[in-house]
């Protein structure tokens, strides 16, 4: 049964079943030669349709008449399993066993007894010139896999053999006619070169890495087979699902009729109706209209007369929703196998898909995380910039003070101007070690997030040794797992106000408690010289080691604050949301 549109083609809802020994379409084919029964030839049902035939009004004459010869091959050919006929006489008179009936489809039992040129009229300028051999010169004749073109269902039809015409001889060793034997083919022949096309559409879009890429792929290996795909067009659909756009095709040019760059869902024409299709049935087919020709041939002399729709739909999360449209061989009825191969085309194509999706979004993620890495190196190279400027370019800016009073004093014989030569050269000693530390912390790494503990012990030591600094470290809540990048900063925080504490405030006790609740609390609590409370707020004029501090915090979510301690120490204090904090 068919669903014809209000608004013009029939389309074909193709849904097929197994039934027992054959694939059969559950809807009418548009032609409706295609769909006319073959018969049942199991059973030696020839046998007795050439006991009953009236062979006294044929060219053969009554049956008792015949030669020998000819009851002889008869017997052979009707007990052969082979497919297997008889071209007798001058006008190659046609008998032939149950297997042949199949090759004949609605031709039989109409073929028999006819002349050869009656029931093969399409193929006459094939066959007759080989019989003729074996006729008038005695000539085995054959050939595998031969391609034909038989109308035996209402329609011409692509079909192959493996043939062999040998004579045969009567008691004078005369010719008198032609014993073929036939064994069809066609299903593995085509079967073989639709495996193919499936097995190069795996190969090669195996290593693709975006699904657009795969439908161009796609687009390239569907051309190859221009038997089964006389053209096609693939179409990605558009983020808001309103329409799909063309991504690639295969034996046709782009924006045609048939290929437009974009077929909107709430159109009225063929292909919009034929991707509505599609989608509620997973495959849809409708014959072609007129205003779409001319067709592109593909590998034939007649257009397709059906165009099918196999929508790709996704089978993996963040796969895109495709929909191919191809031309249906016209020498092939559009039966189960023939769906059963487009259905085939359509799962490689959606795993294909799949795949490329997922190699996208992983590149999308490589991407991203290498465009963090690069900010983060940015980030790293400011705050080196600011380190060295807050250590090297103070310091070296105060001994070029000391330098330019000392020679100031050398001109007019002042008696300390050496005591002033020393002060310099203190403070370049000073600079140098400050400029050690600033590199230490930069080449310092950042230990595994699951082992806080020893991480922040480790840092203590690294950062006090031979002091009589103090250092108690805390970890507080249960054990989870940090983010890597909310690690990074959270110990590159804890070692810089560390340093601080140890080498500027002179902290004599230190403590860090880290909290891991709800949110991620740091704290590096000492009890130093302490901080002016509005350099606290703000920050040192000059200076970038508070701000790069805070900066650090912002880049994971979170917060940091500097509170002066009453009436001296200093505590930095680290907040940041669980979402942000944990892995």
């Amino acid at each position: 049964m068919t669903a014809r549109s209000p608004n013009g083609p029939t389309i074909l809802n193709c849904q097929w079943k197994q039934d027992n020994a054959h694939l059969a379409p559950t809807k009418t084919s548009f032609d409706e030669h295609a769909t006319r029964s073959i018969p049942d030839t199991g059973g030696p049902d020839m046998a007795k349709r050439i006991d009953a035939f009236d062979w006294s009004a044929s060219a053969l004459g009554p049956r008792e008449s015949w030669s020998s010869a000819l009851s002889i091959a008869l017997d052979l050919c009707l007990g052969s399993r082979m497919c297997s006929c008889i071209y007798w006489g001058a006008e190659h008179i046609v008998l032939y066993n149950d297997a042949y009936a199949s090759i004949l489809g609605t031709k039989h039992p109409w073929a028999l007894g006819r002349p050869a040129a009656e029931v093969w009229p399409e193929i006459l300028h094939i066959i007759g010139p080989l019989m003729l051999k074996t006729l008038e010169f005695g000539e085995t004749t054959g050939d595998d896999d031969a391609p034909i073109f038989l109308n035996r269902s209402g329609y011409v039809e692509e079909f192959y053999c493996s043939f062999s015409y040998a004579p045969i001889r009567n008691g004078d060793d005369h010719i008198e006619g032609v014993f073929a034997t036939l064994p069809e083919t066609s299903e593995r022949v085509i079967g073989e070169r639709r495996l193919l096309t499936l097995q190069q559409l795996g190969v090669e879009a195996r290593e693709v890495r975006s699904p657009v890429e795969t439908l161009t792929v796609a687009a390239d290996v569907l051309a190859r087979n221009p038997r089964d795909l006389p053209f096609a067009a693939l179409y990605l659909w558009e983020d808001d699902d309103h329409a799909a756009r063309l991504q690639a095709t295969a034996n046709i040019e782009r924006d045609l009729p048939l290929t437009p760059l974009r077929i909107l869902r709430d159109d009225k024409n063929l292909l919009a109706r034929l991707l509505t299709a599609a989608e509620q049935e997973g495959i849809a087919a409708v014959r072609v209209e007129e205003s779409l020709r001319p067709l592109p041939l593909g590998a034939w002399k007649i257009p397709a007369r059906e165009l099918i729709g196999v929508h790709l739909r996704p089978i993996e999360h963040g796969a895109p929703n495709a929909l191919l449209i191809a031309g249906v061989n016209p020498h092939k009825r559009l039966d189960g196998a023939h769906v059963g191969f487009f259905r085939m085309l359509g799962d490689q194509l959606t795993r294909s898909l799949a795949i490329a999706s997922t190699h996208a979004q992983q590149q999308a993620r490589v991407n991203e995380l290498t465009q963090r890495n690069r900010a983060e190196q940015e980030a790293e190279r400011v705050r080196i910039a600011r380190d060295l400027h807050d250590t090297l370019l103070q310091s070296m800016q105060g001994m070029r003070f000391l330098l330019e009073v000392a020679i100031e004093r050398q001109k007019t014989g002042t008696s300390n101007a050496m005591e002033m030569f020393e002060n310099a050269l203190k403070a370049t000693e000073h600079a140098i070690e400050e400029g050690r530390e600033v590199l230490s912390l930069l080449r310092a790494s950042v230990p595994d997030s699951d082992r806080v503990d020893s991480a922040l012990q480790r840092l203590c030591e690294e950062i006090a040794p031979g002091t009589e600094t103090d250092i108690q470290v805390e970890v507080r809540g249960p054990e989870r797992e940090l983010a890597s990048q909310t690690w990074h900063e959270v110990y590159g925080l804890c070692r810089e106000a560390l340093a601080n504490a140890v080498r500027h405030a002179e902290a004599r006790c230190i403590k860090v408690t880290l909290n891991r609740g709800d949110e991620l609390q740091l704290s590096v609590l000492d009890d130093g010289r302490g901080i002016d409370p509005t350099v606290a707020r703000h920050g040192r004029g000059g200076h970038y080691g508070i701000q790069g501090m805070r900066e650090r915090a912002a880049a994971v979510g979170g917060t940091l604050d500097v509170v002066a301690g009453q009436p001296a120490g200093t505590e930095i204090a680290l907040t940041i949301p669980g979402n942000k904090a944990y892995a």
